[in-house]
């Protein structure tokens, strides 16, 4: 053996996918198909990045600003929900991608048959 593992998960490695597929992937960072295209390649965990909006909803998002990768304005926290849940990400391959809940996520996850 080349090295040793030692960690607190049993000695194995588990995948865990940053904001679904990672900031390098077609997809958006946490958007629903970043997360959902992780899930399908089999990763173990999934980070996310949550953030508040002005009416106390969680919200599936990364960066400060909506304008900074949506056709949103402002920030998270600065919108409510109603506002947000119509911000499209400005993602040339990802088509109708709208910034989302973590229930969205988990209810697909959940309702998943196949892995």
């Amino acid at each position: 053996m080349l090295w040793e593992i030692s960690n607190l998960s049993n000695n194995k490695i588990a995948v865990v996918g940053h904001g679904g597929m990672g900031s390098k992937h077609r997809y958006p960072m946490n958007s629903f198909s970043s997360l959902m295209y992780s899930v399908d390649a089999g990763v173990q965990g999934v980070e996310m990045d949550l953030r508040m909006s002005a009416d106390s909803v969680l919200v599936l998002y990364h960066n400060e600003t909506l304008e900074s990768m949506t056709n949103g304005k402002g920030t998270i926290r600065e919108n409510n929900w109603e506002t947000i849940s119509t911000c499209k990400y400005r993602d040339l391959f990802s088509g109708e991608e709208y910034v989302i809940r973590p229930q969205t996520f988990i209810t697909a996850v959940k309702t998943q048959t196949v892995f």
